[in-house]
Order: C-alpha cells, then structure tokens, then sequence
C-alpha cells in the first residue's frame, strides 16, 4: 500500500486523516482440518472495484485463459512456496498451531475456482485430492512507512544542499540560528528571535531536544527533521517549557539539567520535563561548567579559579595562583584537560586520573589558552588563539591521545581578531563623513592605510585631506584627490608616536563652508607595531564541538568564521564563511531524520456498514509487519457489499482516522 496526504502537527499526537492504497488477496481453505492451508493465488479471471475513495482494493488477473493442467502434475519437480511470513495471521489464544516455514502446494485452477489440491510438508510426498469445499479468505495490507504528500516546516527553513552537518549557534541580537555545512560552505537554514541574549544551548544525545538559556529565560524546545514524500528535509520546532530564570544550562545528567547562578557560587539541578529547580548545590566560586566523571564517580565544577568535586560533599581539586579556568573536560579514563588564562600567558594542562600529577603542561604565550573538549575517539581537543602580529590571529588545534599519549598541535591559517560589527550601508547626506580612521584606530609607521569618506556630491569632485595631532592642523596629506570615497596615504615613518591624531577631509567648493568638511570624531594611534596580545581583549573563537558524524571538531568564531579539524589526518581546513555575525555560543547538532510517521499498531475491522464491525475486527494488533488476513472465516457471502475499514498509530503521529472503503465480495 502506499499512503498519501496527511496534514502533519510536530506538537499533538492527535488522529490524521491518511490515504490508502490496499491490495486483496484470495485465500483457499481445505476443508479437513488436517489439510488447512494458508496462500494466495491469482486468479484466471478478476475484479476491480475503482472509486473516487481512499482506499483501492484491485485483484490481479492472468492473462491466459486457462492452466496447462498436465504441467501440474509432475510429482517430481512440485513448485516450493514459501510461507507468508511477512503477513500477520488472526488465531484465538488457545489455539496452539505450528506453522511450518516451508510447504509444498499443487493447486489445479479451472476457469475461476479451485479443481484439485495438494498440500503437503514433504517435498516427496504426493496426494492430488479434490476440493470439497473452499472459500475465498482477503488480506488486507498497509505501507509500514506513512508518507505523507503535502507536508512543510512549520518554520522558514532553506536546507544546504548535500550538507554533512550543522551547528546552532546564539547571536547577540537575541537570535538562534542552524548553519548547516559542507567541507567548503556554511550557511544558515534556519533562524528565530528567543527574546533575550543567548548565553548557552545545550541538545541532548538523540538530537530532538533543545535548551536555551538566555539572560531573562531558559526554554525547551522539540527539534524534529522529517523527510517528505519527496525525500524532502523539513524542520518542525515546538516550544515545549520556558521558565523565568537567570540559571546558564551547563549540561544534563540521568534525568536532570545542570544549571548555575554563577554570581551566588550556586549550582542547581532542573527537571528534564518540567525545568522546575529541584535541587542546589552551594559553595562554588562562580560555577560555569560541570562534568560528570565515570571514572572518579564524582562530578566536577569549574569555577573562577578553582576546580570543584562533588561527591555528596563539595572539596577543592586544582588552581593555579594568578589564573582564571576559561574551560575544561574528562576523558572516559578519568584524564582532566584544563585551560587557565592569566594577564599574559596561559596554559593547556592535562591532570591524571589521581588528580595530582600533570601528564601534559602546554605554555600558550602571547595568546590565550581557550576550549577544550573530549572527543569520543579517545582524544583531547583543545584550542588556543596566538597573536602572530598585524592585527590577526593564529588557532592552535591541540589534539592529545589519551590511550597512548600521543600529542600534536596544529595550526590554522591566521584571521583577524579585531572583530567589527559590519554596519549597512546608508546613502550619504552630507558633503563629507568621515569613516576611517574615526574611532581609537591603531595606524602602523610605513605602512599604507586607507582612508575611507562617504559623500553626497559627485565624485567628479576634489576633496582636500589633511592630518591633525592634539587638536592642530600638523600637515596636508593631500591637496586635492577625486572624491571616490577611498585615499591610500603612506604613513611617513617620521610621524611622532601618539594617540592624539585626527584626519579632516574638505569637499572643495567654491566658497568655504563648514558643512563642507568632517573630522575624526575621536583620535586614532600611530605606533611602531601592534600591541602585544596581553594588552588586546581577543574576540576570536566563542565555541568547538565535536562532529561524531565526521569524526572531526568545528570551531566557530565570533566573527561568523567556521574552520575544521579532522581527526582521521588531523588537517584543518577552513575558515568558512558561514555570513553571520557577533556569535555567543554554539552547540554541534547531527541530526535524526525521521520519515513522517512509522506504523507500529494497526486495527482492521469489516462491516456490513460504513464503521461497523459485524463481521470482524482485529482489535489492536502491535506488530512490525504490513499485511493481516481476514480472521472471520467463512461469513463473508460472495457478490455481497462489505465495508473495510483500517486505522494504523505511528509514535510520532498517534492515531490515524479511521478509513473506510467498500468493495463487493468476489464469487469462488
């Protein structure tokens, strides 16, 4: 049967209406008990009964005649039928009969009805006897897989083509969004507005759900992705529990959420369900994170300075004098790796299973030591961001092998960590405005830098560019250039050092005007080189995950860059650009793609009349097959109308309406 047309809801498990398509089967029964037999046959002559309803029942007919019967009676070469296994059979409960998997039939057809038969369970053994009394017994069948034709999201959802993962990610401006990727294309299917600022995402392992938590909220959501009719990805959200609440989920535990009210050193349990605190935990310093420890039997808190145990009772475990813990993880063999940032440096520690002695101690200098993260091929994952100069960035991968204690850093290509929000472009609606520099710039001696203006007069135009330090004009950079908007100036390296400069652009008109010119709105530096990373607050990498789909870690960035380290080459590749701006947090998702319903119970009954069940009913049978034969016996009159009616559940959907469609019982 195929099925079609269904209006699907993500959020209720309320009945929906279902097409089907049903085939019916002729059945022959022996008379003697001892030569009951349970097959189907196609007969030499047929039916159709062909509507506008739902439901089709068509009987297949052959296109000869009649049989070679003398063909039919070669003892020696009898045809193996297997039984129909994938067919359910209606029996009473203290009926104990065992059906064999294999026997052997010789049914001899003439004209529509059945001449003789032989039925055995030995291939050998052969007794043609004549047909004293047959009926004709339905199957009834279904599609196990409810397809459904005219289906959508619920939500604004653009798939990437050929898409090998995705991640959510916060932004700053209260949204959620899903990018989905390729080894060289990031970019967002989905997007939605929570309603406050998104502080962390957490999914659970199966993939369906989501929680959020923002700086006025935490929220649970159902994620579901089903395939269409088409083959289709669709993307059903609901918004299952929001709860009023500061808390930062941190990570989930048996049947709890982890949360924490950092500012009062306060961890708190949630119910997976309902989000409602049922339990605190105090004595932290600022908690953020917490980890669960198989080995140790323990969890484990990270707060400001310290990491925690937790037991039963709460006891200090590591700190380094001088340091904040950005991050840490647990290996399944009770490894901790810890990153700790001070004004300066900071490092990448691995602590043993003793919580004491240091296996690995990595010095990240002129950087910050950033996330880190077990991975579920035995390795450690951690990420540090090195100042190379020039205004960028280097990511340093740091894999570490926890079984043979093997370790490897590699680096990516360099970005810039200066992040800037992209402002939209405005027309211009003065004669000069000024855009760089304009506000706390850094300029390097030597080195060529461009002067950026927009402009409401053609650019046919002149415009004069001069430089200005402590409030005075200090020299012309140029007296007269096209008003394009863009001036490359050669920063003289005899300029003073100094944080007190300005640039003035004037339009050139025949008479002077004010309004004919702009300044920096506030002073930019010139210096010999950049600063040194201790002096610049980084604004690189805001998440990493691990990809256990393609056994690899993503790494985002705020400024909407996405790179990728493989652990089958430990390559990294990237950065992508996914086209979305000032990320806050992010979570790897591989998703369950599920088609839209699955049938695991189904009821059949026929009647004289449309719902009835006179005749018989099947009640609900639980099973993974897609056929059932008719459980009546023989009280079914031949030429007479019946109605069929059927009714599958699927655990996404609950239960179909009832559908029903006639047919009129074929003679023997």
């Amino acid at each position: 049967m195929s099925s079609s047309s269904s209006n699907y809801s993500s959020s209720s498990s309320s009945s929906m209406p279902i097409t089907f398509t049903e085939q019916l089967n002729q059945i022959i029964a022996g008379q003697n008990p001892e030569n009951l037999v349970l097959f189907t046959f196609t007969p030499n002559s047929g039916f159709e009964y062909l509507d506008d309803q739902q439901i089709l029942f068509k009987f297949k007919t052959e296109n000869e005649n009649f049989l070679e019967y003398s063909s039919l009676l070669n003892p020696t070469t009898p045809s193996a039928i297997e039984s129909a296994s994938n067919c359910y059979v209606p029996e009473d409960d203290d009926i104990n009969i065992h059906h064999s998997p294999k026997f052997y039939v010789d049914l001899i057809i003439k004209n529509s009805g059945a001449k003789n038969i032989s039925a055995r369970s030995q291939e050998e053994k052969y007794k043609e006897e004549s047909v004293k009394y047959s009926f004709v017994m339905p199957r009834f069948t279904w599609d196990t897989d409810l397809r459904v034709d005219a289906i959508s999201s619920n939500v604004s959802y653009m798939p990437l083509e050929d898409s090998i993962g995705s991640f959510w990610a916060g932004t700053s401006d209260s949204k959620i969004h899903k990018i989905e990727y390729t080894a060289n294309v990031a970019s967002e299917a989905f997007s939605s507005d929570i309603g406050g600022d998104i502080k962390n995402i957490l999914v659970n392992k199966d993939g369906d759900q989501m929680y959020i938590s923002t700086d006025k909220e935490i929220k649970k959501q159902t994620v579901g992705h089903y395939l269409d009719d088409a083959s289709q990805l669709q993307l059903f959200i609901t918004d299952d529990v929001s709860l009023s609440s500061k808390t930062k989920i941190m990570s989930y535990h048996g049947d709890q959420i982890w949360t924490a009210l950092p500012e009062l050193g306060v961890l708190q349990k949630l119910n997976l369900d309902t989000l409602v605190n049922e339990e605190e935990i105090t004595g932290f310093d600022a908690p953020f994170k917490v980890v669960k420890s198989k080995f140790h039997n323990a969890f484990f808190i990270a707060g400001t300075n310290v990491l925690w145990k937790y037991d039963g009772a709460v006891s200090a475990v590591y700190s380094i004098e001088g340091y904040d813990i950005f991050d840490f993880d647990i290996s399944d063999n009770g490894l901790i790796m810890i990153s700790f940032n001070g004004p300066n440096d900071g490092y990448l520690r691995i602590l043993d299973r003793n919580l004491f002695r240091l296996i690995k101690n990595e010095k990240i200098t002129n950087g910050q030591a950033k996330f880190c993260k077990f991975c579920e091929n035995n390795f450690f994952y951690g990420i540090s961001e090195v100042d190379v100069g020039g205004d960028q960035f280097t990511v340093n991968n740091h894999i570490y092998n926890t079984l043979n204690g093997d370790y490897n850093i590699v680096e990516s290509p360099s970005v810039i960590f200066r992040y800037v929000a992209p402002v939209a472009p405005t027309a211009a609606t003065s004669p000069i405005n000024i855009e760089y520099p304009n506000d706390n710039e850094n300029v390097i001696l030597g080195e060529d830098v461009d002067i950026l203006w927009k402009s409401d007069k053609s650019s046919n135009d002149s415009v004069k560019i001069e430089l200005y330090k402590a409030g005075e004009n200090l020299k012309t950079i140029v007296d007269s250039t096209p008003n394009t908007g863009v001036f490359t100036w050669s920063v003289s390296s005899v300029l003073e050092l100094s944080s007190d400069y300005k640039i003035k652009i004037t339009w050139i008109a025949n008479e002077v005007n004010s309004a004919n010119e702009d300044i920096s709105d506030n002073y930019f530096s010139i210096l010999d080189e950049f600063p040194t990373s201790s002096e610049i607050d980084f604004l690189g990498s805001i998440g990493v995950d691990y990809d256990k789909l393609n056994n690899q870690i993503v790494v985002v960035l705020q400024s909407g860059l996405v790179g990728f380290l493989s652990f089958e080459d430990l390559i990294f590749t990237g950065w992508v650009d996914s086209g979305i701006i000032d990320y806050t947090s992010m979570v790897v998702k591989n998703e369950i793609i599920k088609e839209i319903g699955t049938v695991s119970k189904v009821r059949i009954f026929v009647g004289s009349n449309p719902y009835l069940s006179d005749k018989w009913d099947s009640g609900v049978v639980e099973t993974a097959l897609d056929c059932i034969y008719y459980g009546g016996g023989d009280n079914l009159v031949p030429g007479e109308t019946y109605y069929v009616n059927i009714q599958v559940y699927s655990s996404d959907s609950g239960w179909s309406e009832i559908q029903t469609k006639k047919w009129i019982m074929p003679k023997k």
